[in-house]
């Protein structure tokens, strides 16, 4: 089912809701995480310049409230989307979230390297990315800001840590990590808008992933959550009046008080 004998590619999504990516809104709308969509828009990109095709499968734990993110991904050019949802894995920090993402990647069986981007506006822990490495027992490729080649059987690509640019070259099977995101999407064809949003998404809960319980959710968790902090407000508008020095001496008071204020 999967494309057995082909090159797979699998990417990491997670949909965060709207007012995470906006800031502006308080709705339960789900949008995809922008970090992940920059990593999705780059191997979309790139495969269109290979000489041979390869298949990209996209996957997303959350809620079936957040499945017109897999839509999305699905219009956009992914050959398949798939819900990993299941009752038992609600609570799950990024150490049982790994865990259970490990678990589909195996389950799709035959990828040749997985796709994260660089944390979750959210979240914004970035930790996923090793735990789920670590136990595929992939080679893990951080801060990538480009990949100059892919083939049968290794990825060409460019890192940025601190000031150092690095070009690396890695074999299959490895999993790599975008830095940042910077996202240009394409107009989507309303025809494939049509198909996907008409397209049965599969979904693998825990049984056919065969999960153990004690591992997920709440409890196979190993952080606690014990406070947590809005930091978005609503957004204002002012005219400043008066000559260029009187406003820069407002807008610097302004960021003085607000960094005073998400300091508390």
């Amino acid at each position: 089912k999967y494309g057995v004998g082909k090159m797979k590619v699998v990417i990491c999504i997670k949909p965060v809701l709207e007012k995470y990516v906006d800031g502006t809104r308080e709705g339960k709308t789900y949008k995809m995480n922008p970090y992940d969509m920059f990593a999705l828009e780059t191997i979309l990109k790139k495969r269109k310049e290979c000489e041979f095709n390869f298949q990209i499968v996209c996957i997303s734990m959350a809620s079936y409230s957040a499945i017109n993110v897999l839509r999305q991904a699905r219009s956009m050019g992914s050959d398949e989307v798939i819900l990993i949802n299941d009752p038992s894995f609600s609570g799950s920090d990024t150490y049982a979230t790994s865990y259970i993402l490990a678990k589909a990647i195996k389950k799709i069986g035959d990828v040749n390297f997985v796709i994260c981007g660089e944390k979750s506006v959210d979240g914004e822990t970035g930790q996923v990315f090793w735990q789920l490495t670590e136990r595929l027992n992939h080679i893990g490729v951080k801060g990538v800001v480009e990949i100059q080649q892919i083939d049968n059987y290794s990825i060409k690509v460019v890192t940025i840590e601190g000031d150092k640019r690095k070009t690396i070259k890695c074999n299959y099977p490895l999993s790599i990590s975008f830095l940042g995101y910077q996202t240009y999407t394409e107009l989507i064809n309303l025809r494939d808008m049509r198909k996907a949003m008409g397209e049965r998404i599969e979904v693998l809960d825990a049984k056919t992933l065969d999960i153990e319980s004690s591992k997920c959710g709440n409890i196979g968790s190993k952080t606690r959550v014990l406070k947590t902090k809005n930091l978005f407000s609503k957004r204002e508008q002012k005219i400043i009046q008066g000559n260029l020095e009187t406003k820069v001496e407002f807008i610097m008071r302004s960021i003085y008080r607000n960094k005073e204020k998400y300091e508390r």
